[in-house]
């Protein structure tokens, strides 16, 4: 059935060559790629070195800050410096909890330009950043440079934050203490006032009841000659028969 039949005397050499015929003359085979040697390869291409650039010269990344206005005479509670920094309005100071605060503007961004109703506002001092602001409403696009902070920035912020919270907590404690001694010093007084109500109340229904019966002994006194008359005295009848 066009099978191949091997020889007895067919060796591993040989049957290599009979499998590796092809069945067909357009078939090709394969050849196994031969070894090279480590020393015949051509050289890894070489990999790009970063540049090296110190953290002060990177800029800083320019970030997108959105605020709702509801009115053009709300306030934003963010107030600039006069002169700009050569990229924009310097932030002085926020308000806390204003819409400002709220949209995470902090003290020392740059703010280089408002976008609103799909116009964009230059702001390259505070007087042009205020006068920018004030008649804007709706949502605002701040468009703020922030500068990154410094190993020393970083540590002087943590001790700020760990000693502001310090006190916080001893004020909180000492608030409390506070408090549970006026609780206490009120609950006090509530009993005493409860107290002295009570014995003003038993004192108020002795008087009373005392007043009561004075007033019936009085009435049983003034009652009892009269009895007595009239249970001496003798009937109407009697005394017209004695006539």
């Amino acid at each position: 059935m066009g099978a191949t039949v091997l020889p007895l005397t067919t060796t591993c050499g040989s049957m290599q060559d009979v499998y590796r015929r092809s069945t067909s003359p357009d078939r090709k085979h394969k050849e196994r790629p031969t070894p090279t040697s480590p020393s015949s390869l051509p050289p890894p291409p070489k990999r790009r070195q970063p540049i090296a650039r110190s953290p002060s010269s990177i800029p800083p990344p320019m970030l997108l800050i959105n605020i709702r206005k509801q009115s053009s005479m709300q306030r934003l509670g963010v107030r600039f410096l006069a002169d700009g920094d050569g990229r924009g309005a310097v932030v002085a100071s926020v308000d806390p909890f204003g819409p400002a605060w709220l949209a995470k503007f902090r003290p020392g961004d740059v703010l280089v330009s408002v976008l609103n109703n799909g116009a964009e506002h230059g702001t390259p001092s505070g007087f042009k950043a205020a006068e920018v602001l004030r008649p804007l409403k709706g949502i605002i696009q701040a468009r703020v440079v922030r500068k990154r902070k410094s190993k020393t920035e970083a540590a002087a912020l943590r001790i700020q934050a760990a000693a502001i919270g310090h006190a916080v907590r001893l004020g909180y404690g000492d608030a409390r203490g506070a408090a549970l001694m006026v609780q206490t010093h009120f609950r006090r007084w509530l009993a005493c006032m409860r107290v002295c109500e009570a014995l003003l109340a038993v004192r108020h229904i002795q008087d009373r009841a005392r007043e009561l019966i004075a007033r019936q002994q009085q009435c049983r006194r003034s009652s009892r000659p009269s009895l007595l008359r009239r249970s001496i005295r003798a009937p109407a009848s009697l005394e017209l028969l004695e006539e």
